[in-house]
């Protein structure tokens, strides 16, 4: 019986983790997307040019394969 209860706690702080874990993860993705608002309009503020040029190429080349979304690469 005691490994019973000691396996069933186990398993209740394992989901609370995960669902701590998901929550915070739901809230850093509002707060990301408020921290690059905000340096945007930093920006905007501090009339800080763009260094990088347009591209000539239109992005994406094909209308077609944004149906299921995009991938985006940093280097």
């Amino acid at each position: 019986m005691p490994i019973t209860l000691a396996s069933l706690n186990l398993i209740i702080q394992a989901s609370n983790d995960a669902i701590y874990a998901y929550l915070d993860i739901t809230d850093q993705d509002h707060s990301i997307k408020d921290q690059i608002a905000s340096v945007r309009d930093l920006y905007e503020i501090l009339e800080i040019p763009n260094k990088i040029p347009d591209g000539t190429v239109p992005f994406p080349e094909n209308q077609k394969s944004t149906e299921t979304g995009i991938s985006i690469e940093f280097r």
